[in-house]
């Protein structure tokens, strides 16, 4: 059936969300209830359960200092940032370290 198949790509999804992985948030999400956590596209966070039986569509998440429910469906893998991006944030980090002139 239809509904058996979109059941299975469900499964698919969470089979590959991985506890303690980081993932990019891909859609804005403003929480609405107690336990969501708000996020901002290109935000990363860290699953730290994935989707419970007991509510579905939903993972846990930590942002920071800050944890809570997201909508699974919003995050995407996090992919590493390329060779040039991470030189660029070392001397990004070099200046911000070297005394005012």
């Amino acid at each position: 059936t239809a509904s058996g198949g979109d059941c299975c790509g469900d499964l698919a999804m969470a089979a590959e969300l991985r506890a303690g992985a980081l993932y990019v948030v891909e859609e804005a999400f403003a929480a609405e209830a107690e336990g969501e956590l708000s996020v901002v596209p290109g935000e990363r966070v860290t699953l730290l359960e994935p989707e419970d039986p007991n509510t579905p569509g939903w993972v846990f998440v930590q942002k920071g200092d800050q944890c809570g429910f997201v909508p699974r469906d919003f995050l995407g893998e996090d992919q590493p940032a390329p060779a040039a991006s991470q030189e660029q944030q070392a001397a990004q980090q070099a200046a911000l370290n070297q005394p005012p002139s």
